[in-house]
């Protein structure tokens, strides 16, 4: 019984922490800006392959990236709820449009962790 308790208790203390933080790492990455067909701005990147990402842009960087929208771009963000493929893209800086080159595109690094953290909410 005892050791039922303290089971049952660390389960509950360990779900309760999962729900205070989740994963939000800054990445660079190498994308296109797109509006998918519900209006919402996304970052496409390693477009039309088995390993695409598309992040939603959050609200409070959709003035930062509107300008850029149909073009490649290159850029620092924070990815929050990533799970591999999907998630929220905020916090963009250092961005810069860039001319997608399909000699090297394999090559290039298209979403590198610069800075892995956990963001408390």
């Amino acid at each position: 019984m005892k050791n039922l308790l303290i089971l049952t208790i660390f389960t509950f203390s360990f779900d309760l922490h999962s729900a205070q933080s989740e994963k939000c790492s800054r990445y660079q990455i190498f994308g296109y800006v797109r509006k998918d067909t519900k209006s919402i701005i996304k970052l496409v990147i390693n477009e039309n392959t088995k390993s695409e990402i598309q992040l939603s842009v959050a609200s409070s960087a959709l003035s930062a990236l509107v300008g850029y929208l149909d073009n490649f771009i290159t850029a620092e963000i924070i990815a929050d709820q990533f799970d591999g493929h999907d998630g929220v893209a905020s916090k963009p800086s250092n961005i810069k449009l860039a001319v997608p080159d399909p000699l090297i595109l394999k090559k290039r690094a298209t979403f590198e962790l610069i800075k892995k953290a956990d963001c408390h909410i």
